[in-house]
């Protein structure tokens, strides 16, 4: 005879080994309602697939501005040399 721990709490749905019946290792005790883990674990695959969206927009909000750096550095040298051209 052993005691159960769950690890959360929860409505038992069947009992395949009745009280007092005889199990064997690996035989299933019980089974627990799963509805609200089930749900939390689908909430939590929304959420997640949401964060990974997020990064790749942030990732491709840094490759743009990274674009937009150089193009302005571009820009700014293009200036330079007429600058010079101009005070030559």
């Amino acid at each position: 005879v052993r005691k159960l721990n769950p690890l959360r709490p929860g409505r038992i749905v069947e009992m395949p080994v009745k009280e007092g019946g005889e199990a064997k290792a690996g035989d299933v005790l019980l089974r627990v309602d799963d509805t609200v883990p089930r749900l939390e674990l689908r909430e939590a695959e929304i959420a997640l697939r949401a964060a990974k969206q997020k990064v790749k927009q942030a990732v491709m909000l840094v490759k743009r501005h990274k674009a937009g750096v150089l193009a302005m550095k571009a820009a700014v040298k293009v200036q330079q040399k007429d600058l010079e051209i101009a005070q030559a």
